[in-house]
Formats: C-alpha cells, structure tokens, sequence
C-alpha cells in the first residue's frame, strides 16, 4: 500500500479484459492530483471545491491492477482503491443570515478536522501520455462523506435572507459549507460581534 500525507470516461466492459495485479500505474504525481481532485468536488452542494483553507491528506493506494486486452488491441487499463481527509486549516462554516454586507455565520467544523473519502483511481497510457481519472464514493440518499457534518447543522436551507438597508431578500446558498476566510467580512453566530452588528451592543 503506497501512502502519502499531502497537502492538498466511458471505457469497455471489464468482462472483455484480463485481470491481473501488480500493474505499475502512472506517476504518483499525477495519482495524488486526480484524487485531490476527486475529495475536493465529492459533492459540490455541501462544498464548493474551493482549496483555499483545507489540505487533502493521508492519501492511502491500495495497489495497481493492470487489465489487458488480449492480443493488446487496446491501452491497458490500470486501477486502484484509495483514501484520503480533507482536513479543515481554518474553520469550516454555514451562512445563517447577512446583515448590512457582513454575513454572520455558524460553525460546523474547527480547524484541524478531518472528513474521510475513499474512492477508485483509474489510468490508461496512450501514446506515452497517462490520462488519470479518480472519483469519490458518494450517494444519492444523502450527503455521503459529508453527512457527519451535514446533521451537526440541524438542518439548512437553500437561501438565507440578506438585510440591507432596512430591506429584506434571500440569497441562494450554492455550496452549504465553505472556509471562514472565503466569507469576508463575517462575525460568528453567538458572538459580541453578531450582537454588535444587529444593534444589540
């Protein structure tokens, strides 16, 4: 099993191929990039991919099988298991209302946490070029990887309403959870800071 702590298509039926392991693979490089990849747009409803204040991490290959076509009319086709965290270097945040520009926020994960994702890691050579493709495990029932997370909130909406002068609209959400810093200018939900802002201090 290789391991690495890191900061952060179609193809045919594996009927018609012959299986066998110790396939070699692409470079790491390129291995560690698709899958960093792959952790960061698991789910694009709950976090928007953005790197800025996260590290994928503990990058785990379970090892590369080599699948050949017979007589090798085809590039073979290399595959492998992994894992990886996405670990948080700053705290990880929900919009719960904006007021007057700053946007006040509840926080769903502290800096230094970790989610875990595990997933498959596909590669083909052709032409001395190695096109590598990795994908998340995640489901259509929840929020996968994320759900942890997800249920600390106690449920989120699409929107949150934006005050502005005396005047109240929604905004859409997009991505549920994104990096504090992302969000400036903003004060936690529960702080002197909120209170302040709503004229309470």
């Amino acid at each position: 099993m290789l391991h690495w702590s890191h900061p952060v298509g179609a193809f045919v039926p594996l009927a018609a191929l012959l299986a066998g392991c110790g396939g070699g693979g692409p470079p790491s490089d390129a291995a560690l990039k698709a899958i960093e990849n792959a952790v960061l747009g698991a789910n694009t409803a709950v976090f928007d991919g953005n790197p800025q204040g996260v590290a994928v991490v503990d990058i785990d290959l379970k090892g590369w099988e080599k699948q050949e076509w017979p007589g090798g009319e085809m590039p073979a086709l290399h595959h492998n298991e992994w894992t990886a965290k996405l670990r948080f270097q700053e705290p990880l945040v929900l919009v719960v209302v904006q007021i007057n520009g700053t946007k006040v926020v509840r926080v769903v994960a502290d800096e230094g946490e970790e989610v875990a994702f595990s997933g498959d890691l596909t590669a083909i050579k052709i032409e001395g070029d190695w096109q590598v493709e990795a994908s998340a495990n995640t489901s259509l029932m929840d929020a996968g990887p994320w759900q942890p997370l997800w249920d600390r909130t106690g449920g989120i909406t699409m929107g949150y309403e934006v005050y502005e002068g005396g005047n109240m609209s929604v905004a859409g959400r997009g991505a549920a959870f994104r990096p504090m810093s992302t969000l400036q200018p903003c004060v936690v939900e529960g702080s002197p800071e909120e209170q302040k802002l709503r004229g309470g201090g």
